[in-house]
């Protein structure tokens, strides 16, 4: 903008230069001979262009100077974008490969959930007979149809919800275990065998229920992170467990069926857990419960301890909690509570 201003100056400056070249020599007041009059015309005119001329001059000069300073940064700006980009990309797909090689260290896979329907009987990982084409994942919902027979062979079973329809079976051939990430419900048969189901997933409710009965060998609950994760057991049909109950995390809560601790020893109900006797029967065993989390008994039977010197120790973040919300609940025990 300086260099225009000077520019624009010095056109007028000529104008006005050339307004003033031969007024002494023919003044308005004086008369003037056609040859003196001819060369002041002359020279007001060649001034004038010369002025515009050496103006023009300049601002074009200017102008070019102004175009190949932008060309140039341009250019700059072109050059840098391609780095720019390039770095960019660098640092995406660096992160990107940090994060894909992390969850294949951690087997942790994308991919789709399926509802998973057994099209033929056969054991539960083998792909074959599976609608989804692959074996059921944990967060893969799982039907077994009737007439179907579905057979647990190994320790990586999994699933999110599962429905055994009627006249559907699921078979536990040993002492393998089936991850539930959700709802249980058995409308046909299930033969545990000697293995366990183990009860997980995010926190919130889940289900254990059907019409038919479901006996279990070992439940184990590992849900979510606190008490406030609740699987209950409320079929229909009878539920119970004639091996061993665990509880790691979450809470739960037995609205129907039998169930017991099981085992020779007592258990250690963690501060994140508990056990909730709601209408069901429940035998902890002839040993004392060492209790961090929380034991409630609003309805239902509970026998804790049926020998002497058994006990329940609540310890200090423990809760021990009996009440009378859906009817009665007769707690029976001979032995010592501490609280």
């Amino acid at each position: 903008m300086t260099y225009l201003y000077l520019l624009l100056r010095l056109f007028v400056a000529f104008i006005n230069l050339s307004r003033f070249i031969g007024t002494p020599f023919c003044k308005k007041t004086t008369a003037c001979d056609p040859i003196t009059l001819l060369n002041d015309i002359y020279q007001r005119k060649f001034l004038r262009r010369f002025g515009i001329t050496i103006s023009l001059f300049f601002v074009c000069a200017f102008s070019t100077a102004q175009t190949n300073s932008l060309l140039n940064n341009s250019q700059s700006l072109t050059t840098a974008l391609p780095s720019l980009q390039h770095f960019e990309e660098n640092n995406f797909y660096a992160a990107s490969e940090s994060a894909k090689e992390k969850n294949e260290r951690s087997g942790f896979q994308l991919t789709d959930f399926a509802t998973c329907t057994a099209n033929t009987s056969g054991n539960w990982n083998d792909a074959s007979i599976w609608s989804c084409g692959h074996a059921p994942g944990a967060g893969d919902d799982v039907i077994i149809p009737n007439g179907t027979i579905v057979t647990i062979t190994d320790n990586t079973s999994a699933c999110q919800n599962i429905t055994v329809s009627n006249n559907g079976s699921l078979i536990v051939n040993g002492s393998f275990n089936l991850d539930v990430n959700g709802d249980w419900t058995n409308n046909g048969s299930f033969d545990a065998g000697t293995g366990t189901v183990t009860f997980k997933g995010t926190p919130g409710t889940t289900a254990i229920s059907g019409s038919s009965p479901t006996a279990f060998y070992n439940i184990t609950i590992d849900k979510g992170n606190d008490v406030n994760s609740i699987v209950e057991a409320n079929g229909s049909g009878a539920i119970s467990n004639t091996g061993t109950l665990a509880i790691n995390n979450g809470l739960f809560k037995m609205t129907t069926g039998s169930f017991q601790f099981g085992g020779n020893s007592g258990p250690t109900i963690p501060s994140t857990g508990g056990i909730w006797i709601a209408g069901a029967n429940f035998n902890s065993g002839d040993y004392s419960i060492s209790n961090n989390g929380l034991i409630r008994i609003s309805a239902g039977t509970a026998s804790f301890g049926m020998n002497t010197g058994n006990g329940i120790h609540t310890q200090n973040n423990g809760s021990f909690e009996e009440v009378h919300l859906a009817g009665p609940a007769d707690f029976v025990f001979d032995g010592q509570i501490e609280i």
